[in-house]
């Protein structure tokens, strides 16, 4: 029997707004001292009143149009009650019947390279819980509220992935939005950016909806791919065997790599939705959501057409480039301050020289440079003027990456100003073939290594400074002499 997966998936986006969702605490709840940015509104004490926080509602717009939904110009909050030790109210200040943005789409690229659209169900706002921490020493569970309260956007698709590259390729190009639009670090293993998988599975050719089983626990994207893979051969082998998919709750498990039962999955009246009282609904004038969509940056999908198209980069240079915002604005400031490179040229000292030092060194981390977009310039601009060679410009590219030295000011300290003087080339030549009779017998002999070895003494000597196809014409005509 052949099976095919139906796969939905639920992001909470965490914003980086400086206070939370419905109060005036910081953000700031990471690397500080536990259950100390906390107030009377993130506990939920009696008496005490939420407020909206109005760059939330601004970034949850510009998600919603970035993926193409519809802005809704109503929007109301609504009281989600469960409990469970993270929720110190005993609910949850979230978005039902009327969210922010509905009825969105976005491309993707499936495991034929083609694109899939996937529909966006909603982009809805919502508070963070509190964060529990399981001292595995004592077998307790501590409670740390500062993370009580953070904004969040919850981003649910419909299921309409049918694979779990698609997934994954959906969750690195919301992430890249997310991140392009500057409204969150979009970082996993943070916890600022978390996915949920909804899997099932039905018969080929099948319009019905299965039991779907939901995964959490997942601080990688691809760990959601393995979970996705894990989960679709798990349901397989169930049903095979004549067994009944359980609609649960699952943990993903990414050392064993397995998922494990968790709990029975809620459906929405479970949690007994009504309006939340404390907060009137809102409404959003067509203007406030025009011009917004007016000020958008340009997005991942429309850099890369540009890039592609209009730069001329190849697709994989491009990709590796917006991949990484930060990566992207330096790319950007050295073509609009260096014209008369290549953009090609610069993409690629960016792509893999730049990357060749940083992987040298954990601690060359692109986000730790200092090098400036002027300076990279400015060395790029010494090589394709023959003023240094580049194995001379990777070398002060490794002494500047976190210095942001002038390279034109170290060329002369170092002294690897290329050599333009034919009287000193020919002198270190002749030098270079004193030192090196058994070289000249094997180039005699016909032996063509013979030649290139004694560029590479010259080179040597020359501290990298001397031309290589100078330095060879050189050698040849003093060995034919």
């Amino acid at each position: 029997m052949s099976f095919e997966p139906i796969i939905g998936l639920e992001v909470h986006v965490q914003l980086n707004t400086n206070t939370k969702m419905f109060c005036s605490c910081s953000s700031e709840y990471l690397d500080v001292e536990p259950n100390t940015y906390v107030c009377n509104v993130c506990l939920g004490l009696p008496g005490s009143l939420p407020s909206v926080n109005y760059e939330a509602v601004i970034s949850a717009i510009k998600l919603g149009l970035s993926l193409n939904c519809k802005i809704s110009e109503l929007t109301k909050f609504d009281r989600k009650n469960y409990v469970y030790p993270d929720l110190m109210k005993g609910y949850q200040i979230s978005q039902l019947d009327l969210p922010i943005a509905v009825d969105g789409e976005i491309k993707v690229k499936n495991q034929l390279d083609e694109d899939s659209k996937i529909r966006i169900n909603r982009v809805h706002m919502e508070e963070d819980v509190a964060k529990l921490i399981h001292d595995e020493i004592s077998s307790e569970v501590l409670v740390d509220l500062n993370r009580s309260g953070m904004p969040l956007l919850e981003v649910v698709t419909e299921p309409d992935f049918r694979s779990s590259v698609e997934a994954e390729n959906y969750l690195t190009n919301l992430q890249s939005i997310v991140r392009f639009l500057g409204i969150g670090n979009a970082n996993m293993e943070e916890g600022s950016f978390r996915c949920d998988a909804n899997v099932s599975i039905r018969k080929k050719g099948s319009e019905n909806l299965n039991e779907k089983v939901e995964i959490k626990n997942m601080n990688r994207i691809k760990a959601v791919s393995r979970a996705i893979e894990y989960e679709i051969q798990r349901q397989t082998v169930e049903v095979e065997s004549g067994n009944r998919i359980i609609q649960e709750t699952r943990g993903w498990d990414d050392i064993n790599t397995k998922s494990i039962p968790q709990r029975s999955k809620e459906d929405a009246h479970d949690y007994r939705y009504f309006p939340e009282p404390d907060l009137p609904a809102i409404r959003l004038s067509k203007d406030v959501i025009h011009n917004i969509s007016k000020n958008l940056p340009e997005l991942p999908e429309k850099k890369f057409e540009r890039y592609v198209n209009e730069i001329g980069l190849s697709e994989y240079d491009a990709k590796i480039i917006i991949s990484n915002i930060n990566k992207t604005i330096f790319f950007e400031d050295v073509i609009e301050n260096f014209k008369n490179i290549d953009p090609k040229l610069i993409s690629n000292w960016l792509n893999v020289e730049i990357n060749g030092v940083s992987n040298t060194n954990k601690d060359y981390d692109l986000e730790n440079m200092k090098l400036s977009s002027i300076n990279f310039g400015k060395l790029i601009e010494l090589v394709i003027n023959k003023k240094i060679n580049k194995n001379s410009g990777k070398e002060i590219l490794s002494k500047i990456y976190f210095s942001d030295e002038n390279p034109i000011e170290l060329v002369e300290k170092m002294g690897l100003k290329s050599m333009d003087s034919l009287e000193e080339l020919e002198v270190l030549v002749y030098e270079v073939l004193k030192e090196n009779d058994q070289a000249i017998e094997d180039y005699r002999k016909g032996k063509d290594n013979a030649v290139r070895f004694l560029i590479g003494q010259v080179m040597k000597k020359s501290r990298g400074t001397a031309n290589p196809s100078e330095t060879e014409k050189e050698i040849i005509r003093q060995l034919d002499e």
